[in-house]
């Protein structure tokens, strides 16, 4: 619970770095920066979902595979 915890924090600090940078890249223009922000906001929720799929998916692993 805690890692997921920290993985979405994660996710989320890197969301706002890369909406920061997008929006230096863009300048002035609202609608693009607000484009740009949308589709940054998109890759971090895609890669928090992936992140968390491999965590499952490690979990199940060991608790099916012998060792």
């Amino acid at each position: 619970m805690a890692e997921a915890r920290l993985t979405a924090s994660s996710a989320t600090k890197r969301r706002h770095v890369l909406q920061q940078h997008a929006h230096q890249a863009i300048g002035t223009d609202a609608e693009l920066t607000a484009q740009a922000a949308d589709q940054v906001g998109l890759w971090a929720a895609e890669d928090f979902i992936l992140q968390r799929q491999r965590a499952q998916f490690t979990g199940l692993y060991f608790f099916l595979v012998p060792s």
